[in-house]
């Protein structure tokens, strides 16, 4: 494979290297090309190898970032409200809380959307009364609260539409 292959190939992966730090890195005046690669194999291996690392630092801390998942307060609201958490259905979908009187589906406040169908047929197939709990877990999540409060109003859905900060530690 001729320098100006490995460089092409290397510029397909990695177009923001510019090329003579490329053939800088990859050899010295004299090398053959046999080494050339090996060299150029090895920093492939040690860039993606930054990259991923960089990639998995990144996902680590958006996820220590967003706080409780979704269960955490499943179970402090359901424990608070007397309900059992996570009963079977026969469809074998899952109700988040169920209590005496209402089937809960609990979800976080950008996804109202499905939060409001889940909801209505869980309280559909447990015959209760359906009730969609919103978590947020930033102030400006408030208007999805609205926003599922506005609809169920508007469409006279026969939901109850709580929520919980959850940016303030999971306090109602």
């Amino acid at each position: 494979m001729t320098t100006a292959r490995l460089i092409k190939r290397w510029k397909r992966y990695f177009p923001f290297y510019k090329t003579s730090k490329i053939v800088l890195l990859a050899c010295r005046s004299g090398e053959k090309t046999a080494e050339m690669k090996r060299r150029i194999r090895a920093i492939e291996i040690v860039t993606i190898l930054f990259i991923a690392v960089f990639l998995l630092i990144l996902l680590w801390t958006e996820s220590q970032a967003q706080g409780h998942p979704e269960k955490y307060y499943q179970d402090k609201w359901c424990k608070e409200f007397k309900g059992v958490t996570e009963i079977l259905l026969p469809d074998r979908a899952r109700v988040d809380c169920l209590t005496e009187v209402f089937a809960v589906e609990f979800d976080f406040a950008p996804k109202w959307r499905t939060g409001i169908g889940q909801s209505l047929d869980y309280g559909y197939v447990t015959k209760r009364k359906a009730a969609l709990v919103l978590i947020m877990r930033k102030p400006e999540h408030w208007v999805h609260v609205y926003k599922a409060m506005r609809l169920v109003k508007d469409l006279d859905l026969k939901i109850l539409v709580l929520s919980i900060d959850g940016y303030k530690g999971g306090e109602e």
